[in-house]
């Protein structure tokens, strides 16, 4: 399958070239492709949820996602998350952000969370 999209040598801005309708699966690969393109764009995907509100990112929300969790061998958390357009992410948690994780879920954690 040819390329539909080129990043740039500067890596600000992408060409795109979408002539040819696409099924699911197809829109599926599109879509995975123009991430992996973002991942090395500049600027960057803000780091924290704060810096992103104070860009004015748009944040895709969902309620009720599908999740599964698996415990890793090395104390982390590998975290699957299932988005209605974007389908299935994996996350892997290490170990440092689990005990927060764990603290935050079973009520051990004294700041008020602040919600988005």
């Amino acid at each position: 399958m040819e390329p539909v999209a080129e990043l740039n040598a500067t890596h600000d801005r992408v060409a795109l070239k979408i002539e040819r309708e696409l099924d699911a699966r197809g829109l599926e690969q599109l879509i995975h492709e123009l991430a992996e393109l973002r991942a090395h764009m500049i600027p960057s995907v803000p780091r924290t949820l704060e810096e992103a509100m104070a860009a004015d990112v748009q944040v895709i929300q969902q309620d009720q996602p599908s999740a599964m969790f698996r415990a890793l061998a090395d104390g982390g958390l590998r975290i699957w998350l299932r988005n209605l357009g974007l389908g299935w992410m994996a996350f892997r948690i290490p170990r440092r952000d689990v005990d927060g994780l764990r603290d935050l879920l079973t009520g051990k954690v004294s700041e008020t969370p602040r919600t988005h």
